[in-house]
């Protein structure tokens, strides 16, 4: 489970340019947007979309199942 799913399909506006999230991966942020009649990707840091979007907190409501190793009992 990704905290940040949640943010996939919200439009925010950077530097006067509308986007779109597509995906969130670690610390950045595929983003498309419209450029005449194509769709355009771009790679945004996660920190200025949280920004754009000002996003103060982040409530996680689900904790992933913990991993088991080999060898180490739980």
């Amino acid at each position: 489970m990704n905290a940040y799913d949640f943010l996939i399909g919200q439009a925010f506006t950077r530097n006067g340019v509308r986007y779109t999230i597509v995906k969130v991966t670690g610390a950045t942020v595929v983003a498309a947007m419209l450029c005449g009649s194509r769709v355009e990707r771009v790679f945004v840091p996660l920190a200025d979309v949280l920004d754009a979007l000002e996003v103060t907190r982040i409530d996680v409501t689900e904790l992933p199942e913990p991993l088991h190793r080999a060898g180490h009992p739980s």
